[in-house]
């Protein structure tokens, strides 16, 4: 149980970090093996290039969870507490709709390279990884997204606690 709970709480941000300190060691790896010793390394740059994929598609759960994805709410904000949050909740559901779009289209990408057993050109490594980022990324944007379905139906149900209290 706590292991999950930890996941949830820090899937996502633990995951990026350990793309940027990767992305960050690599291109400094690389700078240095140019400049100093006038050599260069052929994958560094497509491992890069993933981490940064990967990076992109988790940060779509990463920001939802922490209410940073972006939002244009200066009408609903001024809206009474019982519609501001429905409208949540209706914006909410469409988000989840077009994940679950976007993810689906994920699917059929995937299975393709799947079926052609695609490799990346430096690395040979399987394309399969980098074209499972963004089905990772939707599914854990409709994860958090539902999520935050939940804290908002909660808060509707909830009596206010003052007059225009925030949901």
């Amino acid at each position: 149980m706590k292991v999950l709970k930890w996941l949830d709480e820090h899937l996502e941000e633990a995951l990026l970090v350990v793309f940027l300190v990767v992305m960050c060691l690599l291109t400094g790896f690389q700078v240095f093996m140019r400049k100093v010793l006038n050599s260069s390394l052929t994958w560094s740059e497509e491992l890069n290039r993933f981490c940064y994929i990967w990076s992109g598609f988790l940060s779509i759960g990463y920001c939802i969870k922490k209410g940073t994805e972006i939002r244009i709410d200066m009408a609903v904000n001024a809206l009474p507490r019982r519609l501001r949050a429905a409208v949540d909740l209706l914006a909410s559901l469409v988000v989840v709709l077009l994940f679950a779009l976007f993810a689906r289209g994920s699917v059929t990408i995937l299975q393709e390279v799947l079926a052609s057993g695609q490799t990346s050109s430096a690395m040979g490594l399987p394309m399969k990884y980098v074209y499972s980022a963004p089905l990772a990324g939707f599914g854990l944007g409709i994860l958090r997204m539902v999520q935050h379905m939940l804290q908002t139906a909660r808060a509707l149900l909830r009596p206010a606690q003052e007059k225009g209290g925030a949901v």
